[in-house]
Parts: C-alpha cells; sequence; structure tokens
C-alpha cells in the first residue's frame, strides 16, 4: 500500500502535471497526468494512507544544511555575535 499520494504536482522535468506516490519513506512512482484528469487511474485504483493536494504548485526535495562557514559566505563581518 501506497503510504503518501502527492497529486497534482509540478515538476521541473515534466511538462503536465504529475501524481508522487510515496511508499517507506521512497518515491515509489511518478505518474503523469493529463490536464483533464487530476486523478490518474493508477493513483485511484492504488489506496494511500494519505494524501497531499499539491494543487498545482511546484514540489522539490528538502534542502537542508548541516552547518555553514559564515567567512566563506562573505558575510561575518555582518553578523552579530551574540553573548550567552
Amino acid at each position: 500500500m501506497t503510504d503518501l499520494i502527492i497529486k497534482n504536482a509540478r515538476l521541473a522535468t515534466h511538462k503536465t502535471l504529475v501524481n508522487i506516490l510515496i511508499t517507506d519513506q521512497h518515491i515509489a512512482r511518478i505518474e503523469e497526468i493529463a490536464d483533464d484528469n487530476a486523478n490518474s487511474q493508477d493513483s485511484q485504483s492504488n489506496p494511500a494512507a494519505a494524501s497531499y493536494d499539491a494543487q498545482g504548485n511546484f514540489v522539490c526535495g528538502g534542502f537542508y544544511d548541516s552547518h555553514i562557514h559564515l567567512d566563506k559566505a562573505c558575510i561575518l563581518d555582518r553578523c552579530t555575535i551574540a553573548n550567552i
């Protein structure tokens, strides 16, 4: 069973909206959907524990940075150091 379906998502690599099916915390499948059919046949026949409608918005993976070098980013002189 699919854990999550993200419906009506826009991806940079696809011209049409897509449904993204997630199983066990991994993308199991990306389904292109026709403009007039927001729910593809595969998504309808594949029950999911949860679904989210992206409403045509752009979807991308999370961005994170575990640390930052303020001196290398050339912003150290604009930072205020707080003494706590």
